[in-house]
């Protein structure tokens, strides 16, 4: 496989014909000057790989992109593209054996249009940190593909994708700082292999059933009701992340459970209760955040016994009594 790399500057683009059999292209930025994007890229028909990121390119994606019939791999995250995203870019016909696409970090805004979901083979979808409005294609995993989908920080108002219940195979799921309706406990199936999800919307009790999530962040949302007990069959969860929302209720004794728990992040809620002394089970807790909630009683003692916490933050709450001696020192 060939791989060139070619160095831009504001006059150059992609008409050179010896590129046509091009099959892997790596494009480095060497200029300080802002580059528009090039309108000829669909001309390298043969690209199997693009890789743009990174640089200062601007400008519009092209409808040409579409043409990159043998394209597996497109790569234009940090840059500052704007406008929308070319309906050819869910070309069915033509991009069917595209596997990873990241345009997260530009400037890129509008609707993303339905035919997105005919990207059949996509595996990496990456579309945060832009400005993305109106509805997350429903069919955005048609495939039953994707392992990896991130649409953070945009500003979606749909409810979540219902196929996303046919993505088993899915690892990573970043859907936080959107605007989602909807119920999203109907959106979701079983994901034996899913270890990190950011998600807006109601925490779904499902969500126990992945078995292999090293991180929950749900936080800063306007999730309500309890912290569901299924969330003690998470025994790999190194970090959870709930603070910022509406829960209440007390914390389920069943948190013990989780021994590889490194950060517990429960602040700025309406829990209520006594701190659970199970917590003190938590042997590799660093950070423990309880603070801006209702727990009453007094602090446990049992939590003196987590000798690798780093941060304990439980002010800002109706707690009584001493202060264990050993965090005193």
């Amino acid at each position: 496989m060939l791989a060139i790399f070619i160095f831009l500057n504001v006059e150059s683009g992609f008409k050179n014909k010896r590129l046509e059999n091009v099959k892997t292209c790596l494009i480095l930025m060497t200029t300080n000057s802002r580059v528009v994007f090039p309108r000829e890229i669909g001309n390298l028909s043969n690209l199997a790989v693009l890789n743009l990121s990174t640089n200062d390119l601007s400008g519009a994606l092209p409808p040409s992109i579409g043409n990159l019939s043998n394209i597996f791999h497109i790569f234009l995250y940090r840059n500052s593209l704007s406008g929308h995203i070319p309906r050819e870019i869910g070309n069915l016909g033509n991009l069917s054996n595209l596997e990873m696409l990241d345009l997260s970090f530009n400037n890129l805004f509008g609707t993303l249009s339905a035919s997105i979901g005919n990207l059949t083979s996509i595996k990496s979808l990456q579309l945060a940190l832009n400005s993305f409005t109106g509805q997350l294609p429903q069919l955005i995993c048609g495939g039953g593909s994707l392992q990896n989908f991130s649409a953070s920080s945009n500003n979606f108002t749909s409810p979540i994708p219902k196929s996303l219940k046919n993505c088993t195979g899915l690892i990573r799921l970043k859907l936080n700082q959107n605007q989602l309706t909807g119920n999203v406990t109907e959106a979701f199936g079983i994901y034996p292999n899913l270890n990190h999800i950011d998600l807006s919307g109601s925490i779904p009790p499902v969500l126990g059933k992945a078995t292999k999530l090293r991180v929950l962040d749900l936080s800063s949302n306007h999730l309500s009701g309890n912290i569901p007990e299924e969330f003690g069959t998470l025994k790999l969860l190194h970090k959870l992340m709930l603070h910022g929302n509406r829960l209440s209720g007390d914390i389920q004794y069943k948190i013990k459970m989780l021994a590889n728990l490194e950060s517990l992040h429960l602040a700025a809620n309406n829990l209520s209760g006594s701190i659970p002394k199970e917590l003190g089970g938590c042997y590799k807790l660093l950070q423990l955040s309880l603070e801006n909630n209702e727990f009453e009683g007094s602090v446990p003692s049992k939590i003196t016994n987590i000798y690798s916490l780093k941060i304990l933050d439980l002010s800002s709450n109706l707690l009584k009594g001493e202060i264990p001696h050993k965090l005193q020192k």
